[in-house]
Order: C-alpha cells, then sequence, then structure tokens
C-alpha cells in the first residue's frame, strides 16, 4: 500500500478486493448500492451485476478523491461488524496488534494505535507515524543476498511476540467517533486531501468580479 500511493505507480497486488470491501463498507458515500440479500461470502456483494451507482461515483479517481475529501467524520463507519461475535475472542484481541507484517521482503507496519475506534477503544492524538522508507528500498534481489532467517530479525520477533503489542484497555460496545481535541489536531496537518485544489473550493462561496468595459480609461 505504500508504494502504491506514489503517483508514478499505476498498479497493486494483493487482495484488491478485501481493500475494496473494507472501503465500502466503511465509506458508504462512495460505495454503490448492493441488493439487500447479498451472495456470500461478503466480499462478493459488490460483485455482481444491477449494482445501483446513481448517487456513488463509478471508476471516476476524481470523483472517489471528492467524496473522501468532502467527507464528516459522523459518515465514516469505524466498526461495521459491531454486533458480530468473533469465533474466538482471544483471536480477535491479536487484531490490534500494532506490528510488522512480514511478506518475504515485503514489511508493512500495522498501525493500530493510530485507528483505536476501528478496534472499539478511544482515539487520542497519535504518536509519529512509524517510517519505513528503508524498509521500502528492499528488492527480491536484495532479499536474496541474504539469509531469510537473518533479514528482518528484530521485525520478526516483534511479529513473533504479537500478543504483547495489543491496544489496552476494555473494548467500546458502541461505536464512537474522533472526539473534538483530536479532529483540531488532524485539522493542523499539513496535507489531508487527495483531490487538487481547484476541487476543493466551494463555487457557491466565489464573488464575481465586475469586469472593466472595454476601451475605458
Amino acid at each position: 500500500m505504500c508504494k502504491s500511493v506514489d503517483i508514478k505507480v499505476t498498479e497493486m497486488s494483493g487482495c484488491i478486493l478485501l481493500l475494496q470491501a473494507w472501503a465500502f463498507t466503511r465509506m458508504p458515500i462512495i460505495s454503490p448500492v448492493a441488493p439487500l440479500q447479498s451472495p456470500y461470502p461478503y466480499a462478493r456483494r459488490w460483485c455482481i451485476k444491477k449494482l445501483d451507482y446513481q448517487n456513488n461515483p463509478r471508476h471516476h479517481l476524481q470523483g472517489y478523491r471528492f467524496r473522501i475529501d468532502h467527507m464528516l467524520q459522523d459518515q465514516f463507519i469505524w466498526r461495521s461488524y459491531l454486533g458480530l461475535a468473533p469465533q474466538r475472542h482471544e483471536d480477535s484481541l491479536i487484531w490490534s496488534s500494532t506490528t510488522y507484517i512480514i511478506c518475504f521482503h515485503i514489511v508493512e507496519m500495522h498501525q493500530t494505535d493510530r485507528v483505536k475506534l476501528q478496534f472499539g477503544h478511544l482515539q487520542g492524538i497519535p504518536e509519529e507515524a512509524r517510517c519505513l522508507a528503508e524498509h521500502h528500498k528492499m528488492t527480491t534481489i536484495k532479499a536474496r543476498q541474504k539469509a531469510y532467517t537473518t533479514l528482518y530479525s528484530d521485525e520478526q520477533n516483534c511479529w513473533l511476540h504479537r500478543e504483547l503489542f495489543t491496544l489496552d484497555g476494555d473494548q467500546l460496545q458502541t461505536e464512537e467517533k474522533p472526539s473534538n481535541e483530536y479532529m483540531q489536531w488532524y485539522h493542523s496537518l499539513p496535507h489531508r486531501y487527495a483531490s487538487y485544489g481547484q476541487f476543493l473550493t466551494d463555487p457557491r462561496q466565489n464573488q464575481h468580479a465586475p469586469t472593466q468595459a472595454s476601451g475605458s480609461q
């Protein structure tokens, strides 16, 4: 995902269907309307015919960006699966672990401490995000030059002890929204929008400026 947000990147790998289901479930403002009787598994509900795109963008990048940039804080669903009890509660605790996710030479950070609301915990102002710039320089060729057991040994050790890095505190029984303190911090960030500047202005705020008549002094 980190490499895929580069403007020069035109492709991405992985389970795109899972990413789509995550986005459409939590951001209904960009999701097409699916039939009430959805097929199994859950993610297939947006892979069937006759979806309703009347009030949502479809295959339009700027349309998706526009909707997300203008989304209100109560339009994001943090706990879309609230009420669905996991089969094993102890396994669900591991989901909140702030740890490294490793797939061969690819390393990403499961930064759960920055999205605590998604896991049923109150969200304070998060610490600085961990930078994995050096990890992203690793390629398949470079990885072959090292033994896999020694490649990212610290990160692998963190993953093996992931139960030590789960979020603290009891889970909330209801979905909470970001606090005023958090939103003030969020609005202080310099880069918050995906759209170009001309798509962020409200045309109702544009005032007509009278033009000077041709030939007038």
